[in-house]
C-alpha cells in the first residue's frame, strides 16, 4: 500500500506538472523587436492592433482580414470573444503566430513562407488560424471560469485551456477551420499528412501514446496533423459542425469531472478518446486505401543511399553537380544537418559505401540551392544577435572546394536564390518587412542590379531563370501560378504560362521549354513536367507516398522520394526536352482512375480531398441554415476576397505609457519563475499563502510582479520588475521579512576563529539586480553565444567589523563572461557532438572589510564525440582563486563540487570531471497510467577536485552513474527527465551517494 507521504508527493508532483504545463504556455515571452521601432496603433470593433511605425498598410489589410473571417471562424465554436489586442512582427523572416491569455493578445510574424506553405495569401491562412485560436480560449472565460477570472484575473483562462484541453485538440481545430473556410489550408496539403499515409498503408498502426507522444527514433508527425486527425474523423462521426465547440463548452460545464475528456468524446461520438483515436486513423486509412490503387503504375527509381540509419532521415534541397553527383542537406534523428555529396560514380560507391560522405556542419534553415561551378549558394535564416523578433534570410555560398563559407548580404528576407545560365547573376525573391514581395536581380557578390514587381501585386514564392528571363512562382487572389517575364526581348510584364488554383506547386525547374515541379495536384506530391510552347503535361515520377525537389542532369531525373525511413534520394533515367516519349504519357494518362490534366491553362484534378470536401461541405450547410434565419446576417461561404476595406485610423503607441498591464492575481502567493524552472525541492518558494498580482506589457519587454506571503509565522512582501526592450536586460527583485535577519560576529582569540550568529527579530530585506547581454551568433550549423552579466546583491543581515567597531550589512557583485560555441543536439543524442564553452566570472564584496574577500574563477568544459554516432563525452576543468588572506568569512563557491560531496570552501579549488552519455532510444515504452517514455539516459561521470589551503591539499574524489528516463509522467504534458545518481566518493563518512534527478522543458 502506497503510504499517505508518498501519495502526497504524487499528487503534489502531478499538480505541480499540469500547473506549468498551463503556465508555461501563458506567462510566455516570444522576444523582442528592435529597441529603436516606434509604434502605432489602430482600433476595430473586435481588434487593437499595434505595429511598427511605417506599417499602416499591413496594419489595415489584418486588421480587415480579421473583422472579416470572425464571424466565420467564431461559428463553430459558438464563441464570441471580447475585443484582443494584436501585435504585429515584421521584422523576423520566421512565419508564425501565436495566441495567449496571460496577457491575452494575438501575436502575428507577417513575413509569409517562402516554402512549406499554401497556395493562399499567408495573410488570409493566419487570420483564419490565430483567430480560432482567441474563440477556443474564450470559452474558458465562460461558466466557472467567469467567477474565478474575478479572482485569478486572464490566467485561470490559461489554466483552464492547459490542464483540459491538449496541444493537438487546439491546433488541429484550427487547421479545420483553415481547411474548411477556404479553398486551401493544410488539409488540402498532401504533405501534411503523408507520413500518416505511408505509415497507415504499410500496415503500421501505432497506438494512440506513441502518434501523442512520438519517438527519438522514429518519425511522428506533430500535434497540428494529429489533431486534425482527430478532429476531422470526430467531426465526421458526430455530423456536427460545432463538434469542437460543443467539446469544449463540455469540458467547461463539467470540469469537475477527472474524466470529463473521455465523457465529453462519448457523449459526441459514442467512442472514449482513445477509441475515438483508432477509429480516426482507420476513416483516413480506408480513402487512402481507396485511392491508392487508383493512381497506376508506380515508378521504381535508383537508390542513392546504400545503407540507411535506422534513424528517420531526410536528404532535402539537393542540388545536382553532374550526371552523378548531389549535394544535398541532411537531416536525421541521430545526428544535426550537415551538407553532404551523394555519388553513383563507381569509384565514389567504393570509397563511400553508404553512398554519401559528409562535407561540413550546415545550417537547419538552408532552404533550395543552386550551383555555379564550384560554389553552391543558399539563403539561411540568421537571427539578430540580440533581438528575439528580429531575422534574416541572407544569401550565402560554400565553395566546395576549399570549404569555405562566405555571407553574401546581410539583414535581408532573400528566399530561393537561381543562378543563371552564365553564372554571372542569381534571382532571389524578397519579402520586404512591410508588405508585398520583389523578385531581386544580384551580382555573384550579392549586390542588388534590379527587382521587379510581383504579378498581380501576389507573393512570389520562387524564381528560376529561364525562357530568356524569369519564370516565378506566384500567389495571387486567384491561387498558385507560374509567370514569365522575357528580359531579353524588354518583356514589360509577367503572364501566366500555367495556374493551378489553389492546388500547391514548389520546386520549380526549367529545361529548354520544359517546366518541371513537384505538385500535389493529385492528392500526392508527385513531379510533372509541362512545355510552355506544345502546352503539353507529363507526369515524370509517380512515387507511391511522395517525390519532391525534382533535378535534371545529365539525362537524369534525382527526386527525394518518401517512405517510413524518411525522404531518400533516387534517381531515373530521363529524356530531355529534345526528345518526349508521347506513349508514355498516354500510358499514364489511361491507368488510373484519378488525371491530372491541363484544362485552360490551369493544372487540373479530379481528385478531391474528401475529408477536406466533408468539412467544407459541413461549413457550407451551417451558413446555409444560419443565412435562412432571420436577422443572422452572416455572408455566404466562401469569402475568400475582402469586401470594400474600411480605413482605420492611426495613432501613435506610447512604450513608456504601456509598461504596466495587470492581467492576473491570486490569492496566493505563486513564484512563476520558480514554477517555469520546476523547483520542486523548494515548491514552498514557489506557492504559498498569500497574494500576488502580475503585469505584463502587451508587446512582452516588461514584466512586473507584487506579492504577499505568510509561511511559518513570516508575513512578507516581495516585489519584481523586468525590463527587456533596450539591449542590456534589466531585473530588480526585493523580498522583505522572509525570515528574521541576523547580526554575525567571529571572536578571535589568537589563532582560533569563533563565529557568532544571533537571530534578531527585525526582518530580512534581500535585493538583487541584475544585468545581462544575451548575444547569439547562431549561423553555418553552430550555436554560438556571448553572454556578459553583473549581478548586485544586498541584505541586511549585519556583519560585525573589529575595525570599524561597526555592524555591516551586505553587498556583493557577481559578474560574468561567458562564451560558447556547439552543433545542436540531434534528437536522439544528449550531449552536442562538437562543442566548447568559457566561462570567466568573480565576485566581490563592497565594505566587506575583514568580513569578505572576493573570488575568481574560470570554467570550461567540451563535447566530443562518442564511439557511436548519438554517443557523447564531456570534458569539463574549472579552477577557482578565493582570496580570504585576514577574512572571517568566504563567499559562495562559483564551481559546483565533485558529485557525492558537500560544500566545502578553500583560497584554491581545482576540478575536472568527464561524463560519458549513452542514450537508449525506444520506439515509445507506454506504461499506462505511470507514463510514456522514450528514451533511457546511462551517463557514467568521474570527478577529481583539489581544495588547497596554505600547505593543507584536501582530495575529492567520486565516479558514478546517471540513470534517467525521458517522457510523460502520468501523460501529463510535460517532458520530463527523472532518475538516480549513484556515486562512489573517496570520503568516508558518505561513501555512497545517492540523489533523485528531475529536470522539466516548459518549452
Amino acid at each position: 500500500m502506497v503510504s499517505g507521504f508518498i501519495q502526497k508527493r504524487l499528487f503534489s508532483f502531478a499538480v505541480l506538472m499540469m500547473a506549468a504545463n498551463a503556465l508555461m504556455g501563458q506567462f510566455y515571452l516570444t522576444g523582442e523587436d528592435p529597441s529603436g521601432v516606434k509604434w502605432s496603433k489602430i482600433e476595430s470593433g473586435n481588434y487593437r492592433l499595434v505595429y511598427p511605425d511605417g506599417a499602416d498598410s499591413l496594419a489595415m489589410r489584418y486588421v480587415n482580414l480579421l473583422e472579416h473571417y470572425r464571424p466565420y471562424v467564431m461559428a463553430g465554436l459558438k464563441a464570441s470573444p471580447k475585443p484582443i489586442p494584436v501585435i504585429l512582427h515584421p521584422f523576423t523572416t520566421r512565419s508564425n503566430g501565436m495566441v495567449t491569455w496571460a496577457p491575452k493578445r494575438m501575436e502575428l510574424y507577417t513575413t509569409p513562407p517562402a516554402n512549406g506553405g499554401y497556395p493562399q495569401n499567408w495573410d488570409e491562412q493566419l487570420a483564419i488560424h490565430e483567430s480560432r485560436h482567441v474563440g477556443q480560449m474564450s470559452l474558458f472565460t465562460k461558466g466557472i471560469y467567469k467567477p474565478l477570472g474575478w479572482l485569478l484575473g486572464e490566467q485561470i483562462t490559461g489554466l483552464g485551456i492547459g490542464v483540459y484541453t491538449s496541444k493537438w485538440l487546439l491546433e488541429g481545430d484550427a487547421v479545420v477551420a483553415e481547411t474548411e473556410l477556404t479553398e486551401s489550408g493544410r488539409g488540402r496539403s498532401a504533405s501534411f499528412l503523408e507520413y500518416y499515409r505511408a505509415s497507415l498503408l504499410n500496415g503500421e498502426y501505432r497506438n494512440w501514446s506513441r502518434w501523442r507522444f512520438g519517438s527519438n527514433k522514429y518519425y511522428t508527425p506533430d500535434h497540428y496533423a494529429l489533431g486534425y486527425v482527430l478532429i476531422s474523423a470526430g467531426r465526421a462521426k458526430s455530423g456536427s459542425y460545432t463538434y469542437t465547440g460543443d467539446l469544449m463548452e463540455c469540458y467547461v460545464r463539467r470540469f469537475y469531472n477527472p474524466d470529463v475528456k473521455n465523457y465529453a468524446h462519448e457523449k459526441l461520438t459514442g467512442m472514449s478518446l482513445k477509441d475515438l483515436a483508432r477509429e480516426s486513423f482507420r476513416y483516413h486509412a480506408a480513402f487512402w486505401k481507396e485511392d491508392f490503387a487508383s493512381r497506376g503504375e508506380y515508378d521504381t527509381a535508383h537508390q542513392m543511399v546504400g545503407k540507411r540509419s535506422r534513424y528517420f532521415t531526410q536528404f532535402i534541397s539537393s542540388v545536382p553537380l553532374n550526371k552523378d553527383t548531389l549535394v544535398s542537406v541532411r537531416r536525421a534523428y541521430d545526428r544535426p544537418s550537415e551538407l553532404v555529396m551523394l555519388g553513383t560514380d563507381p569509384l565514389f560507391l567504393q570509397q563511400h559505401p553508404k553512398g554519401f560522405r559528409n562535407l561540413r556542419a550546415f545550417s537547419s534553415s538552408a532552404g533550395r540551392m543552386d550551383v555555379a561551378g564550384q560554389k553552391v549558394y543558399y539563403i539561411e535564416t540568421v537571427g539578430d544577435i540580440r533581438w528575439g523578433m528580429a531575422a534574416y534570410n541572407d544569401l550565402f555560398s560554400y565553395d566546395l572546394k576549399s570549404g569555405k563559407i562566405e555571407r553574401l548580404t546581410r539583414k535581408k528576407s532573400y528566399n530561393d536564390p537561381s543562378v543563371n545560365a552564365t553564372a554571372d547573376s542569381l534571382a532571389v525573391v524578397e519579402y520586404p518587412c512591410f508588405g508585398g514581395s520583389r523578385a531581386v536581380v544580384l551580382d555573384m557578390e550579392g549586390n542588388e542590379l534590379f527587382a521587379l514587381s510581383a504579378p498581380h501585386g501576389g507573393q512570389l514564392r520562387e524564381v528560376e531563370w529561364g525562357g530568356g528571363g524569369l519564370y516565378a512562382l506566384a500567389i495571387t487572389g486567384e491561387g498558385m501560378g507560374v509567370y514569365h517575364i522575357d528580359l531579353k526581348n524588354g518583356g514589360a510584364s509577367w503572364r501566366q504560362v500555367l495556374g493551378s488554383g489553389y492546388r500547391n506547386i514548389s520546386n520549380l525547374g526549367v529545361d529548354g521549354n520544359l517546366i518541371y515541379f513537384d505538385s500535389d495536384v493529385s492528392g500526392v506530391n508527385n513531379i510533372y513536367s509541362y512545355n510552355v510552347a506544345t502546352q503539353q503535361l507529363e507526369t515524370i515520377a509517380n512515387a507511391p507516398f511522395a517525390a519532391l525537389n525534382p533535378q535534371i542532369a545529365g539525362g537524369r531525373l534525382f527526386y527525394s522520394s518518401l517512405d517510413l525511413d524518411g525522404y531518400y534520394p533516387v534517381f531515373a533515367p530521363y529524356a530531355t526536352s529534345a526528345y518526349k516519349d508521347l506513349q508514355k504519357q498516354e500510358y499514364r494518362d489511361t491507368t488510373g482512375r484519378i488525371k491530372v490534366y491541363v484544362e485552360d491553362g490551369v493544372l487540373k484534378s479530379n481528385y478531391r480531398y474528401p475529408v477536406a470536401q466533408m468539412l467544407s461541405n459541413q461549413a457550407k450547410e451551417w451558413f446555409k441554415s444560419v443565412n435562412s434565419t432571420e436577422g443572422s446576417g452572416v455572408a455566404p461561404l466562401y469569402a475568400d476576397t475582402l469586401e470594400q476595406a474600411v480605413r482605420y485610423t492611426p495613432k501613435p503607441y506610447r512604450k513608456g505609457g504601456h509598461l504596466f498591464r495587470i492581467h492576473s492575481w491570486a490569492p496566493l502567493y505563486y513564484n512563476v519563475d520558480n514554477i517555469m524552472q520546476s523547483s520542486y525541492d523548494k515548491w514552498y518558494d514557489a506557492v504559498s499563502l498569500g497574494a500576488t498580482i502580475y503585469s505584463q506589457n502587451t508587446q512582452g519587454t516588461a514584466v512586473s510582479m507584487l506579492g504577499y506571503s505568510y509561511r511559518k509565522g513570516f508575513h512578507a512582501a516581495h516585489a519584481s520588475f523586468e525590463y527587456r526592450g533596450w539591449m542590456p536586460l534589466f531585473k530588480v527583485e526585493a523580498h522583505f521579512n522572509n525570515e528574521h535577519r541576523m547580526m554575525c560576529k567571529v571572536l578571535v582569540a589568537g589563532d582560533l576563529k569563533s563565529p557568532q550568529v544571533e537571530q534578531t527579530s527585525d526582518p530580512l530585506f534581500e535585493l538583487k539586480v541584475r544585468s545581462y547581454l544575451p548575444l547569439y551568433f547562431n549561423s553555418r550549423g553552430w550555436q554560438r553565444g556571448f553572454l556578459p552579466q553583473l549581478l548586485w546583491k544586498y541584505d541586511n543581515h549585519k556583519f560585525y567589523s573589529t575595525k570599524s567597531g561597526v555592524y555591516r550589512s551586505r553587498n556583493q557583485l557577481n559578474y560574468a563572461l561567458q562564451y560558447y560555441q556547439m552543433r545542436p543536439v540531434a534528437t536522439a543524442a544528449i550531449f552536442p557532438r562538437w562543442g566548447f564553452n568559457v566561462t570567466v566570472s568573480g565576485a566581490i564584496s563592497p565594505g566587506g572589510a575583514e568580513n569578505f574577500g572576493s573570488i575568481y574563477a574560470l570554467n570550461t568544459y567540451f563535447y566530443l564525440p562518442g564511439i557511436d554516432v548519438k554517443q557523447g563525452l564531456r570534458l569539463s576543468a574549472a579552477y577557482q582563486y578565493q582570496y580570504a588572506d585576514g577574512k572571517n568569512y568566504f563567499l559562495e563557491n562559483i564551481i559546483a563540487m565533485p558529485r557525492g560531496f558537500e560544500t566545502r570552501y578553500a583560497p584554491n579549488y581545482f576540478k575536472v570531471s568527464a561524463d560519458y552519455a549513452v542514450p537508449v532510444n525506444f520506439k515509445g515504452a507506454d506504461l499506462g497510467f505511470l507514463g510514456y517514455y522514450k528514451r533511457l539516459q546511462i551517463i557514467p561521470f568521474a570527478d577529481y577536485a583539489e581544495f588547497k589551503d596554505d600547505n593543507v591539499v584536501v582530495t575529492m574524489k567520486s565516479f558514478g552513474t546517471d540513470l534517467l528516463v525521458d517522457g510523460y509522467v502520468f501523460k501529463i504534458g510535460v517532458p520530463v527527465s527523472i532518475g538516480i545518481r549513484y556515486a562512489r566518493t573517496n570520503d568516508p563518512q558518505n561513501r555512497n551517494h545517492v540523489a533523485l534527478l528531475f529536470s522539466a522543458s516548459m518549452f
